[in-house]
């Protein structure tokens, strides 16, 4: 658990480091706008839409979808599995439990409840608790 929580502070570490760097690098002229990109921009802002659509069965990646969320102006969608999971389904220390087999095998595929139309977003953040993946921009 400990390594998962750092994982997600070294994801939202990184995002705020490479989101100073840009700023940083830009001189006083280059951060002044013209009219003409600012009216560009947001033309742009206005069709670019995006969404963190996320699953969490402890709220761990919840808590970080939110933040996401909040930082990027997205809608937030949370994937609500067909069949919830109930506490001996996520006793992580079980090799044979629900989260396990299914974060172990590549090919399950767990059904879900709720419908999710994607096709109208331009940017998409996955986000689910494999620590070996994290957050998934598309």
């Amino acid at each position: 658990m400990k390594k998962r929580m750092l994982a997600l502070v070294c994801f939202c570490a990184l995002i705020g480091v490479v989101g100073c760097e840009k700023q940083a690098n830009k001189t006083e002229e280059e951060a002044k706008p013209s009219e003409q990109e600012t009216v560009d921009a947001k033309a742009q802002e206005q069709d670019e839409k995006s969404l963190v659509l996320y699953f969490s069965a402890t709220g761990n990646t919840e808590a970080v979808a939110q933040t996401l969320a909040e930082a990027t102006d997205s809608e937030l969608v949370e994937i609500i599995p067909e069949t919830a999971y109930s506490e001996a389904d996520l006793d992580y220390g079980n090799d044979q439990c629900r989260a396990n087999q299914e974060q172990n095998d590549d090919a399950a595929r767990p059904g879900i409840q709720n419908v999710i139309s994607i096709d109208h977003y331009q940017r998409i953040y996955l986000g689910y608790p494999k620590i070996q993946y994290g957050f998934l921009s598309v």
